[in-house]
């Protein structure tokens, strides 16, 4: 059997008291199929309608969606399919939908109407939910009571907008003479439940409407979202986002990546340096500056101040192309200076570099063009290379390297890590998981000592493991791919069963 057509996520059928589909008509075969666009927009505007009558005291409630939506699918109105020629499937009195015959041929034309204009929406009367509201409460009447109110037995209840527009009374016009509108009498006169519709948009209400102060907060929230989460641009176009928007937050539009990533992304961009500014203004600054590469391999470098024992980003420089020496370092230095004093009205009182030879240089010709600025240089390099100096030494370096291969070999080895694990639940009961090994990595200062500090954490899970497991340890590293993969195996386990390494680790 063929696989379902896409073309049919956008049509619903009809289940009759027995759980069987309504069939098409007499067609046998096939069943009928109701636009899901359709029935939506003929629920809005019912919906709506409602509203309207429980502030006359027409209704004492909205009826439910699934009430409305099973009254619209008429099978009997599939008579009327043949000479309709209009863009929707709605009857003009919106009191169903005509289906259609649930066959591919019958439901293409339909689908490509709906494909190039989205959901069907349907004007709204000029007097809005909200108008009828808020003067049925300003003349002094009850919602609960329609006496005060026309008479709208005329009125169809689910007439076209343009029939509505005509039957629908002009509250304008009733008790002249009157004074004007009171917000807290309104309160008090609306039925329960209906004041928070005024104060909050209701997302299935057409009457909800957004303003431009809404779109444009909707924007910039949705550009620091994207920013926040690190975002591709180019995904505020994919279409599955526009069609979660449209039905999580209807009336939203969602921005052009051009925009969100121009104009709204300049505004956050003033907004947060406004923000920097406020906190910042008039304190004394420590300016630091240091070199790396984005994650686009673009080699920059990067400002920052601290304010108030608070980090501040300054800016950020594109050193492609451009010598990296001490001169053009020290330079920036100056260039950022000025940024501190003129944009963020705070006092440099010192900057901090690394030991490098740009850094070094670039301190040394601050030491004479600006001998009022104290220059440091950074002690977080300055414990790196003291590190580094310290693992020379051949005992701790032996130390170091032996245990860096129990890390290492456990983490290449995941039915050994496996097994590692279960010890550590067994021996840990009161740790909610098993801790990971940390391998070092030589651009982050003090991983060296983390790795250490975690195996003596989980050291006793470690003997316990080559203890239980010994055979099976080895058998898995004699089916390691790599060479002398078995001495590898029996390198690590005699490292565990070793009691001076763990001394001299702890030390």
């Amino acid at each position: 059997m063929p696989p379902k057509n896409d073309i049919w996520r956008h049509f619903e059928d009809l289940k009759d008291a027995g759980g069987k589909t309504v069939k098409y008509l007499r067609d046998r075969s096939h069943s009928c199929a109701w636009c899901i666009a359709c029935l939506d927009e003929c629920v809005r505007e019912c919906r709506a309608q409602d509203l309207v009558s429980i502030a006359r005291g027409e209704l004492r409630e909205v009826r439910s969606e699934s009430k409305l939506r099973s009254s619209f699918k008429n099978p009997t109105l599939a008579l009327s399919a043949a000479g309709w020629k209009k863009p929707s499937n709605i009857v003009d009195d919106f009191t169903g939908v005509i289906p259609v015959c649930g066959k591919k041929d019958s439901a293409s034309p339909l689908t490509i109407k709906i494909s190039s204009r989205g959901t069907p929406v349907t004007k709204l009367s000029p007097l809005s939910l909200q108008s009828v509201l808020r003067q049925s409460a300003q003349h002094g009447s009850s919602p609960a009571s329609s006496s005060s109110l026309p008479s709208t037995a005329s009125a169809t209840p689910y007439a076209s907008p343009a029939k509505r527009a005509r039957t629908l009374p002009d509250l304008t016009s009733l008790h002249p003479g009157q004074g004007a509108f009171d917000e807290t009498k309104a309160a008090h006169a609306l039925p329960a439940g209906l004041q928070e519709l005024l104060e909050s948009p209701c997302a299935s209400c057409p009457c909800h409407h957004w303003d431009d102060n809404r779109q444009h907060e909707l924007a910039s929230d949705l550009c620091k979202l994207w920013v926040s989460c690190n975002i591709p641009w180019n995904a505020v176009s994919n279409p599955q986002l526009r069609i979660f928007m449209e039905k999580w937050i209807p009336g939203g539009e969602v921005p052009d990546r051009r925009d969100l990533a121009g104009k709204y992304l300049q505004e956050a961009v003033t907004s947060a340096v406004t923000a920097t500014r406020s906190r910042v203004a008039g304190g004394l600054a420590t300016g630091m500056s240091d070199g790396w590469k984005n994650i686009a391999k673009v080699p920059v470098l990067t400002s920052v101040m601290l304010v108030k024992n608070q980090p501040e980003l300054i800016q950020m420089h594109n050193m492609a192309g451009l010598p990296k020496t001490g001169e053009q370092h020290a330079k920036i230095i100056q260039e950022d200076l000025d940024i501190m004093r003129n944009k963020f009205n705070v006092h440099p009182i010192a900057w901090v570099t690394d030991d490098g030879p740009d850094g070094k240089g670039a301190r040394n010709l601050l030491r004479r063009l600006l001998p009022w600025l104290m220059t440091f240089v950074c002690w977080a390099h300055q414990s790196g290379l003291l590190a580094g100096d310290f693992l020379v030494f051949p005992e701790f370096k032996a130390t170091v390297s032996a245990a860096l291969d129990v890390v290492r070999w456990f983490n290449n080895h995941s039915s050994a890590l496996d097994l590692f694990n279960q010890e550590q639940c067994l021996t840990y009961p009161d740790r909610p998981r098993p801790l990971v090994l940390i391998l070092p990595a030589l651009t982050r200062w003090t991983t060296h000592f983390q790795c250490a500090s975690r195996l003596l954490e989980v050291g006793r899970a470690l003997e316990l493991c080559v203890a239980r497991h010994r055979e099976s340890l080895l058998q898995i590293g004699e089916k390691s791919q790599t060479a002398h993969a078995k001495e590898t195996a029996r390198k690590v386990i005699a490292t565990i069963d070793d009691k001076e390494f763990w001394k001299r680790l702890d030390r």
